[in-house]
């Protein structure tokens, strides 16, 4: 198929193909049939050598895995002013979740997450996902903490910009404040 698509290379150039299995016995072998005979026969006409495969240097072999390796989670910058928590909530047909991930001053992150067991709204699952962080943060000695939450209504409610009028959001935005 190689030798199909990129013809006007194969023609314009030697091809060297390092290997150490025999496939140069195999396909300039006059007796061969079936496919294998068919791929003589379709790379005769290319100018292609077969040379034994060599070792290769350590450091040839180190670049090529930090060249091709995809690259990790990417490393945390320690931060100077606390404890950082980034939460949310997502209310849907089949269920809801809240989710928490602090991360310490240090740079270590701490990854929450709870199933909602009960009927609830997609404000309540936002309100769930901060009372989680908050807790975990009190549980783990956080002193000062800033909150990031995808949540505008949450957000309003807490920093008091809003005003929380459904009685379940008043006793979530409670719970919150203490």
């Amino acid at each position: 198929m190689a030798s199909r698509k990129l013809k006007h290379y194969f023609q314009a150039h030697e091809i060297s193909v390092p290997t150490s299995l025999p496939l140069q016995d195999l396909l300039r072998n006059k007796e061969a049939s079936g496919k294998i005979g068919k791929w003589a026969t379709e790379l005769s006409q290319f100018g292609i050598s077969y040379v034994p495969r060599t070792a290769i240097k350590s450091q040839a072999l180190a670049d090529f895995v930090a060249d091709w390796t995809p690259p990790t989670e990417p490393k945390v910058q320690p931060t100077s002013q606390g404890w950082i928590a980034y939460t949310d909530g997502a209310w849907g047909q089949a269920g809801a979740g809240a989710s928490a991930v602090l991360t310490a001053p240090s740079g270590v992150r701490l990854k929450y997450a709870a199933r909602l067991e009960f009927k609830s709204t997609n404000n309540i699952a936002e309100y769930e996902g901060l009372i989680l962080a908050l807790s975990k943060a009190k549980a783990l000695g956080a002193k000062t903490l800033i909150v990031k939450t995808d949540s505008q209504v949450i957000t309003g409610q807490v920093e008091k910009e809003y005003t929380a009028r459904e009685l379940e959001l008043i006793k979530y935005l409670s719970v919150v404040r203490n």
